[in-house]
């Protein structure tokens, strides 16, 4: 699946980056990573809150998934 980072409060439930799963992310936007339990949670300012369920943050950075 291909997934854009947007401006809202957004949830995905099915990322899987061994499944070759990308997230397409503004390369302007300051981009940060907390880990909430078995959830990671992106933010960029304000306005982009994206909620990756069951996702490790060090599994994503070392994935290709953030293109």
């Amino acid at each position: 699946d291909k997934f854009v980072l947007s401006e809202g409060k957004d949830i995905i439930k099915d990322f899987d980056a061994s499944q070759g799963d990308t997230i397409k992310v503004d390369p302007d936007l300051e981009l940060t990573f907390t880990q909430k339990g078995d959830n990671l949670i992106l933010k960029a300012g304000d306005n982009i809150i994206t909620t990756l369920m069951n996702v490790d943050e060090q599994t994503l950075l070392n994935s290709d998934s953030l293109v």
